[in-house]
């Protein structure tokens, strides 16, 4: 009869119990673009993974560079020189108590007035808006009557003729 194959010649699960299929067996390599300059690196396994070292020389490499980088930005650094720091408050001139208190009232003062202000301009949109408003519903109404007034005399031309074609008839 047919029997299943796994994929694997020769594999016979009790040879190995502890290794399943697809799982690495430390022997297998890597030389792709991680691979070392010198050579392969080979895979090692943990207790439920596998993993590739880390390459050395492409660490050290790394690291001197940073060092290097980082001593660059120390003398560049060190050639911008130092600035003076001036003690004291910003801004103006460093005032009194009373200096803030009247800077600060005058700031309250202006943002009561530009309150009222904006309130005021909100108004007088809205007085504007109205007024545009009635202006249009009252020419929409005229143009409605002056309709009206016409419809109404052509009836009313309408009944004179029906009435002088009454009375000819009757003639």
């Amino acid at each position: 009869g047919a029997t299943m194959n796994s994929g694997l010649s020769g594999h016979n699960p009790v040879d190995a119990p502890d290794r399943h299929e697809g799982e690495f067996d430390g022997a297998q390599t890597d030389a792709g673009p991680g691979a070392g300059v010198h050579g392969e690196r080979t895979w090692q396994r943990g207790s439920s993974y596998s993993y590739m070292p880390p390459n050395e020389q492409k660490r050290q490499k790394l690291q001197s560079m940073a060092r290097q980088e980082e001593e660059q930005m120390r003398q560049y650094k060190e050639s911008l020189g130092s600035f003076q720091s001036v003690s004291g408050r910003l801004g103006s001139g460093g005032g009194t108590q009373d200096d803030l208190q009247a800077v600060r009232e005058a700031q309250q003062q202006r943002a009561r007035v530009d309150a009222l202000t904006k309130s005021v301009r909100d108004k007088d949109k809205r007085e504007s808006y109205r007024a545009e408003m009635r202006r249009k519903e009252e020419e929409e109404n005229r143009k409605h009557k002056e309709k009206q007034r016409l419809k109404a005399r052509e009836l009313e031309l309408k009944k004179q003729a029906d009435a002088l074609k009454c009375q000819s008839a009757t003639r």
